[in-house]
């Protein structure tokens, strides 16, 4: 795996063609037979009433109790700090009634879910990088939504954008990101909730824990990934894998871990099959051990809108197999696994003469 430098793509506005074949594609399993992809249902697109939330690029989207979020994003220089809920029992978008300390309109922030709670981080307001914290409180009735911002402890992050987060034992882990000129590859955490008493001592004592809302610069064993943005993550196990990005002169398609208790990088480099030409904004999802990823842009404004699946346990690339039509070719767009299925909302994609965002939804099953 390795960064690709901008040479030998079609021109801007063109869609890159797949290099393999949907038919007949499988990957090898930890037991050496293949796997079937007949658990993969395809796409379809979601129907919703009047009522969508307004064609948008680089929001963040969490599932929570058979609902998704979607909070901010822009299209061109409208910026937005809207929070909106797509319910999936209905079918439905709901915008929520905010109260207390909203965000300001913003995009390319992080944004995770942990214990009822929306934490956005982070972004591009229009005039300057962005490093605030703001917690969302999604349990105060359909519609309802109690916002406040977090002066937390401790040294924040740099402001950026482009950045990731991702949440393990109620820890937020975020990596990466620029402020514009500088690519980061820090890596810093936040304890949102009061976490699991550690065990006792020799002497019976118990450690003090660490204190919640309160940031920390992690300074990790091996070496971290070079400084980028647009990259995706996601959790399994105890680890982050992270996929992908660029740090404007090159993209990447390698596959980089953190192990959040020995706070230790490593490289995923031992892999079957062929992995995704290298990309960023695209976005991953993680579903029983298999890393979704889907989308993207690469060199000279390349789009995709293919579905690779990395196999973790076998350390096994692939790409998905399904009949229909997929959405098209997009960056910018955000990704949500809930109830066995999923969903993909909004996104740009550059034409000859300006970008085109999205707000359609659309659905990939992945369970019956």
């Amino acid at each position: 795996l390795s960064a690709t430098p901008a040479t030998s793509n079609p021109p801007p506005g063109e869609v890159c063609p797949l290099t393999t074949s949907l038919k007949g594609l499988s990957a090898p399993t930890a037991g050496g037979q293949k796997e079937s992809s007949d658990e993969l249902r395809g796409w379809s697109p979601v129907c919703s009433p009047v009522g969508a939330p307004s064609s948008r690029g680089y929001s963040t989207g969490v599932a929570h109790e058979g609902s998704l979020f979607v909070f901010g994003g822009s299209a061109g220089s409208s910026r937005k700090n809207d929070l909106q809920r797509f319910e999936l029992s209905t079918r439905t978008w709901h915008l929520m009634e905010p109260r207390g300390e909203v965000p300001s309109p913003r995009n390319s922030h992080s944004a995770v879910v942990h214990q009822g709670r929306l934490y956005v981080f982070g972004g591009w307001d229009g005039s300057k990088n962005c490093n605030d914290l703001y917690e969302c409180h999604l349990g105060t009735g359909a519609r309802g939504c109690s916002w406040q911002h977090l002066a937390a402890r401790g040294t924040p992050p740099a402001c950026r954008r482009g950045h990731t987060s991702v949440v393990e034992r109620g820890v937020m882990h975020t990596f990466g990101g620029w402020d514009g000129s500088r690519n980061f590859s820090d890596m810093h955490t936040i304890h949102l909730c009061a976490p699991d008493p550690p065990p006792a001592a020799a002497g019976g004592a118990l450690p003090a824990p660490p204190p919640i809302h309160e940031w920390a610069e992690v300074t990790p064993r091996g070496a971290a990934p070079c400084g980028r943005r647009g990259h995706s993550g996601v959790v399994h196990n105890g680890k982050v894998y992270f996929f992908g990005g660029q740090d404007g002169t090159s993209f990447f398609n390698d596959l980089n871990t953190f192990d959040t208790e020995l706070q230790t990088w490593g490289v995923v480099s031992d892999v079957a099959g062929q992995p995704p030409l290298a990309r960023s904004y695209h976005t991953a999802s993680c579903h029983q051990g298999l890393m979704l990823v889907f989308g993207g842009t690469g060199t000279a404004w390349c789009f995709y809108s293919d579905l690779w699946l990395f196999d973790i346990g076998a350390g096994a690339w692939r790409l998905a197999q399904f009949s229909g039509p997929s959405p098209s070719p997009r960056c910018f767009h955000t990704a949500v696994l809930e109830q066995g299925t999923l969903f993909v909302f909004g996104g740009a994609r550059l034409t000859r003469d300006a970008w085109d965002y999205f707000n359609h939804l659309y659905q990939f099953r992945l369970e019956s």
